[in-house]
């Protein structure tokens, strides 16, 4: 029997500074497929074709000050801003800890001061849009998404080579 991995600890960086001891969650986003209906001649009814990959987001929360954020909010450039976040999972069965790790560049364009109280918890937000993401986990990559290189990888699949070398590039 397994147990899932649980995240027991974790750190944030943007453009290499530490978040350590100030964010309190960092919402990784999701991944999608863009995809356009199609019914073409011969077909029962519509399909969904492939068209590429939708941006995605990530958001950090994080305590106190935000100059970590707000100084980076607005820079001109789709991959002006590094974001990493690292996490400790550990599978409580054999106790097996392992690394997560997201690599992402992109820009905030979106950012929250939150609701200043005094004597209160104080939180606030950066929304990071990314045009670059990695995944890994324990070093291993897992997905690689490059929008501005057309580079789509999954496990070691370049799921867009064929593309890349019929537009020569």
């Amino acid at each position: 029997m397994g147990l899932p991995s649980q995240l027991k600890n974790g750190n944030a960086w943007i453009d290499g500074d530490s978040f350590l001891g100030e964010f309190t969650k960092v919402n990784l986003g999701d991944l999608k497929e863009k995809t356009e209906k199609i019914r073409p001649g011969g077909v029962l009814g519509e399909i969904d074709t492939p068209m590429g990959i939708e941006q995605g987001e990530i958001e950090i929360t994080c305590a106190g000050l935000w100059s970590k954020i707000i100084t980076r909010f607005g820079r001109a450039g789709v991959a002006s801003t590094l974001f990493r976040w690292q996490g400790a999972y550990q599978e409580d069965v054999e106790g097996v800890v392992k690394a997560g790790e997201l690599v992402a560049r992109g820009r905030i364009p979106e950012a929250s001061g939150g609701t200043a109280e005094i004597g209160a918890k104080t939180e606030q937000t950066g929304k990071l849009i990314w045009s670059y993401i990695r995944w890994s986990e324990d070093g291993r990559v897992l997905l690689e998404i490059d929008m501005l290189n057309c580079i789509y990888i999954v496990d070691g699949e370049d799921r867009y080579a064929d593309i890349r070398n019929a537009i020569g590039i």
